[in-house]
């Protein structure tokens, strides 16, 4: 991955997070997504997206990866989103999902 935004992770609710970024186009970008099996509320307060274009980070897109004391998911499009969580999740569970991304200034 050629480039990185930092951001945030929060998920309010049991079977959904939202992840938002600023990348260095100086856009907000959001992927807010469902999350398969349900884990409960969760935040991170340094996420770090990694991606390769802008053109990643549009439309739907799937994933899936781990959650537990960190978040590390791949998306299908190829980005990744990692962080460490506020408050881990024990034991760490296998996830997975899809959402649509969004973008504003």
């Amino acid at each position: 991955m050629s480039q990185t935004a930092k951001g945030t992770v929060v998920a309010n609710q049991q079977d959904g997070f939202q992840a938002t970024f600023t990348t260095a186009d100086g856009f907000t970008r959001t992927f807010s997504a469902t999350i398969n099996p349900t884990v409960g509320e969760f935040k991170i307060d340094n996420a770090r997206l990694a991606y390769n274009d802008e053109d990643q980070l549009t439309g739907t897109d799937n994933y899936y990866g781990t959650i537990g004391t960190d978040l590390n998911i791949t998306l299908g499009k190829g980005p990744t989103i990692t962080g460490r969580l506020v408050i881990p999740i024990d034991p760490t569970n296998s996830i997975n999902g899809s959402g649509p991304w969004g973008m504003s200034s």
